[in-house]
């Protein structure tokens, strides 16, 4: 063969390998930038690096799903890597509106190390839904059991991985002094206020740590918890009725298992019931 012929040849391998790289570029531009996202797993930090299969390989622990979307505002097509560029978005519920409203708070790089040689423009759907969450059924089955009964109450058709901005579903009302619910061994659990019931007495109740995300963005406001207490005065569950977002309702919740309490009694007999809680976060 030629030298002529051995360029020419050459030359034609790598201009199809740079269109194709273009071509996937493209794509992946089509496919991701300028949108939001819910990360599929929770972590924090500024810097994610996943596998070929969305898994984490280095994070800074743990977040709230509050504090795991994310703006894609570039993405870059390596020969090991898919490099996305953007922000870190939290979200904050307002109390007046009935919905959370989207907070910027910090550049996000997320990196997924894959061969893209391999990889066509038809992939690409399968590592969206390697990285992200991509629709609002997802989300559900993936958060804390502690979420679901206010998250239940807002949810509409939706696939964009995010909660729809209504309030949440009017729950039926139990008749006065007829119980809420049972415990897990098939004690009634009665609402306070209740006639006949005296309300249980806060014993010992830590105080929750103030999220790392959420002091730095100085967000402040109040929880509003369901707790279920037990005939013995201890924590049995915690649900959200009303969240403030951004990772403080976790915070809330670990302080909440916690507490004791000198138990609920109907008629002198210690009884479980549920209770309304409000957490204030303040910064001073």
């Amino acid at each position: 063969m030629s030298r002529l012929l051995f360029a020419a040849i050459a030359s034609v391998i790598i201009t199809s390998a740079a269109t194709l790289a273009d071509s996937l570029e493209q794509a992946a531009a089509r496919e991701w930038q300028n949108r939001v996202y819910t990360l599929r797993v929770w972590v924090g930090g500024d810097d994610i690096e996943t596998d070929e299969h969305g898994r984490v390989l280095h994070s800074s622990g743990l977040v709230s799903w509050t504090q795991a979307r994310f703006e894609v505002q570039k993405v870059s097509i390596h020969r090991d890597k898919i490099e996305f560029r953007g922000n870190r978005v939290g979200l904050l519920y307002d109390k007046d509106k009935h919905q959370f409203a989207k907070l910027r708070l910090f550049p996000l790089r997320l990196v997924m190390r894959i061969d893209t040689s391999k990889i066509q423009p038809s992939d690409l759907g399968q590592i969206t839904d390697s990285l992200f969450i991509t629709d609002t059924s997802q989300l559900l089955a993936a958060m804390p059991e502690f979420w679901k009964s206010f998250a239940m109450g807002q949810v509409k058709p939706g696939n964009d991985g995010s909660l729809p901005d209504q309030p949440n579903a009017v729950r039926t009302t139990p008749a006065t002094g007829a119980p809420v619910g049972k415990t897990a061994e098939g004690e009634p659990i009665f609402g306070v206020p209740s006639p006949g019931i005296t309300p249980p007495v806060v014993l010992k109740d830590p105080q929750p740590d103030y999220d790392e995300i959420a002091r730095k963005m100085r967000i402040v406001g109040v929880d509003v918890l369901l707790a279920v207490i037990g005939p013995d005065g201890s924590v049995l569950d915690v649900q959200i009725e009303r969240p403030l977002g951004m990772g403080v309702d976790e915070r809330a919740i670990e302080a909440i298992r916690g507490w004791r309490f000198r138990p609920a009694t109907r008629d002198g007999k210690p009884v479980a019931v549920q209770i309304k809680i409000e957490m204030s976060f303040h910064l001073y």
